[in-house]
């Protein structure tokens, strides 16, 4: 569920079941990245009072994406990944575009975090395949610190099929995906949208070897190992998952 505060800061969440959900807090209503993630726990049928309190947002981080000849990457979007972050959708600490020159500004980064930037895995005018900045702690104030990234690469695009193990059909709201590479970095997002069809496109991915993550609502999470070359993969790649078992719930 997609839900706005009010004035003084009040939500409401309708139609859960019990047990446990994760609230994550857009930072603002124009960023597309959760940055904080508390898990809460429904206990009881009927309403639920929690109080979430975010912490403090104040840090920045820049930097300069080029190619190897020093070149810049020109309108390339950049993720910073919150590596503290203990769950997947708050991994996204920030998401940014390059400008001419190549720089970018992530801003409103959580102070005293380990981050990361990455640049590649969305459709974008950028040629680029996906390439990673030194890992940075964010200061306790909003002092700049800077990583950049030098893109030597230049991605695939991979394309896997999601379908029901038990051959029904995908519950609407479609797939929330991970690609996590050999180092265990996120590599790449996918998020379908409500007319989703069952396939799912990761974009610059480099060679190597990948743990692709498959969520949908009301499914359980599904994994896949994928090997990627130089070539893109239209076929071949499918993930059956599995629906989840509420009828203790």
């Amino acid at each position: 569920a997609t839900i706005h505060t009010g004035p003084e800061g009040h939500y409401e969440v309708s139609n859960l079941f019990p047990g446990e959900w994760v609230f994550c807090a857009l930072k603002t209503q124009g960023d597309s990245s959760a940055q904080f993630a508390v898990t809460v726990s429904v206990n009881e049928p009927g309403w639920n009072s929690i109080d979430v309190q975010l912490p403090a947002i104040t840090g920045v981080m820049t930097g300069r994406i080029t190619y190897p000849d020093g070149s810049p990457v020109k309108k390339a979007r950049v993720a910073v990944t919150n590596l503290d972050a203990q769950f997947p959708r708050a991994l996204l600490a920030a998401y940014v575009v390059t400008d001419d020159d190549g720089y970018y500004t992530a801003e409103r980064l959580e102070n005293g975090m380990q981050m990361q930037a990455r640049v590649g895995g969305y459709q974008d005018e950028a040629q680029t395949g996906t390439a990673f900045g030194e890992i940075v702690t964010i200061p306790a104030d909003n002092s700049p610190v800077e990583a950049n990234i030098v893109v030597a690469n230049e991605g695939v695009t991979v394309r896997a099929q999601m379908r029901r193990a038990d051959g029904g059909p995908i519950l609407s709201g479609g797939p929330l995906c991970y690609l996590y590479d050999s180092q265990g970095r996120l590599s790449g997002l996918y998020f379908g949208g409500g007319t989703y069809s069952g396939n799912i496109y990761l974009y610059d991915v480099v060679p190597g070897e990948y743990t692709l993550v498959v969520t949908n609502r009301g499914t359980k999470k599904a994994e896949v190992q994928i090997t990627v070359g130089t070539e893109n993969i239209m076929s071949g790649i499918e993930v059956a998952i599995e629906l989840e078992d509420r009828s203790s719930g």
